[in-house]
């Protein structure tokens, strides 16, 4: 049986392990471009694309009640590699 001393230091030593891995950064971001000029970035694709799709559903409504041309905008999304520096 442990003591309550090393339990607690058993306790702190798993919060902190699980804080580390949910820091975890991730490898790539994905760029929300509109007209070739950044309006978001997202750590998952999928955030990204959903993003797009409202903005273009936008679109698709404000030309349709006439306040803007079709295919006025341009969206792309890019996907950029992240560089970090070494930890000491």
């Amino acid at each position: 049986m442990q003591s309550p001393k090393d339990l607690m230091i058993d306790i702190a030593a798993q919060h902190f392990a699980q804080a580390r891995a949910a820091a975890i950064q991730p490898q790539v971001v994905y760029l929300l471009l509109c007209n070739a000029s950044p309006i978001g970035a997202y750590i998952h694709r999928s955030t990204a694309e959903y993003e797009m799709h409202i903005c273009i559903q936008g679109d698709e409504d404000a030309a349709a009640k006439g306040k803007a041309w079709i295919d006025d905008h341009e969206y792309e999304i890019k996907e950029l590699p992240l560089t970090r520096h070494k930890e000491f």
